[in-house]
């Protein structure tokens, strides 16, 4: 059996001297709303599906802004 999980996480923008800002929970409401981060996630799952053939474990970034971790157990 092959196990696998994807974590979506937000990247870190690198400011310096800017006071820290509470961190708030982003619910994305509807799904056609935010067709440009669905673009980015499905090239990621096609390459996810291709490296399974390799067996790699990889972080792959989509965006600037988002990006998936990749981990697969086999």
């Amino acid at each position: 059996m092959i196990s696998s999980y994807y974590k979506f996480i937000k990247k870190k923008k690198n400011k310096k001297n800017k006071k820290k800002k509470k961190k708030k929970l982003v619910i994305i409401p509807n799904i056609f709303l935010n067709f440009s981060i669905l673009r980015y996630i499905s090239k990621c799952i096609e390459f996810y599906i291709i490296s399974l053939k390799n067996r790699i474990k990889k972080t792959i970034f989509c965006n600037k802004y988002y990006s998936i971790k990749v981990s697969v157990n086999f």
